[in-house]
């Protein structure tokens, strides 16, 4: 299982976590990743994929490209968790979460809760909501 964080940008602090080896990004709702608040993202922006051991990062021929530490990415390239991504303005990062990890979300209150509670025990808010798969 893996977590995008947005470190910066229309969705900051937003986290999205996933178990799929194909993970789409852009603005359109079907996406794993719809980042919607960001104007300069397309609707299919890019995507990160699990092949061999290693996360890599794909522009989908997005209008406004994708960059990994600042550097414009023309084709398919790994992917790291010490690498930081930006698309539109939206900067993110990508890391791979531990067992125990994956049993905790943490709400946009920013209390950890369990995967079976349904509401976070502090704020009310649904946890479902917050997570993508």
């Amino acid at each position: 299982m893996v977590k995008i964080v947005v470190l910066s940008g229309p969705m900051d602090g937003q986290e999205f976590r996933t178990g799929e080896s194909l993970i789409t990004l852009g603005k359109d709702e079907h996406n794993n990743i719809s980042l919607s608040l960001d104007p300069q993202i397309s609707q299919d922006h890019a995507r990160i994929t699990f092949e061999a051991g290693r996360y890599w990062l794909e522009d989908l021929q997005s209008a406004n490209g994708t960059f990994i530490d600042g550097q414009r990415i023309k084709f398919k390239v790994t992917l790291n968790p010490v690498n930081t991504f930006r698309m539109g303005r939206t900067l993110l990062r990508l890391s791979h979460l531990s067992k125990a990890a994956e049993d905790r979300i943490i709400c946009k209150c920013g209390v950890k809760n369990t995967l079976s509670e349904k509401w976070c025990k502090n704020c009310g808010r649904e946890l479902k909501s917050l997570i993508k798969s």
